[in-house]
């Protein structure tokens, strides 16, 4: 992308860091079978996704050339059942089909394991880290 930008045009990109996504409260009943689950986030990795991609984005705008890099992150802790939590459910059903999963039954069960959690609004459930990168292609470059 960075080789599309006219001289001291902006590059801005989102990604997220997917691995972080799990319930908060230790005593909560589906807190360990949910992170047993998804083992920080290599349930993820192991269909074929970076799961800390987003806070790669400046080191990788540093290396095309970019200057004036700015980079910011930020999350949010939502309940279960709420509409990102329900998303995100519906995403990690679509995820583990494209990833092979479908047919495996113990990807089944870890997948129903987390969808429990994300329905259930007893639990609280921290969000992806979605990352936030912006640099300029100096004035002198090609």
């Amino acid at each position: 992308m960075w080789k599309c930008l006219r001289s001291g045009g902006w590059l801005i990109d989102e990604d997220a860091d997917w691995g972080t996504i799990a319930p908060v409260d230790l005593s909560h009943p589906l807190y360990a079978a949910y992170h047993g689950a998804w083992r920080d986030g290599d349930w993820w990795t192991v269909r074929g996704y970076d799961k800390v991609f987003g806070r790669k984005l400046p080191a990788l705008f540093e290396r095309c050339g970019l200057e004036d890099i700015r980079h910011e992150a930020a999350t949010e802790v939502v309940r279960g059942g709420s509409p990102w939590a329900r998303w995100w459910a519906v995403t990690l059903e679509v995820m583990n089909e494209l990833g092979g999963g479908g047919a495996v039954e113990s990807y089944r069960r870890e997948l129903d394991v987390m969808t429990a959690a994300l329905a259930d609004p007893t639990v609280w459930v921290l969000r992806e880290l979605l990352h936030a990168c912006r640099g300029r292609r100096g004035r002198d470059a090609g």
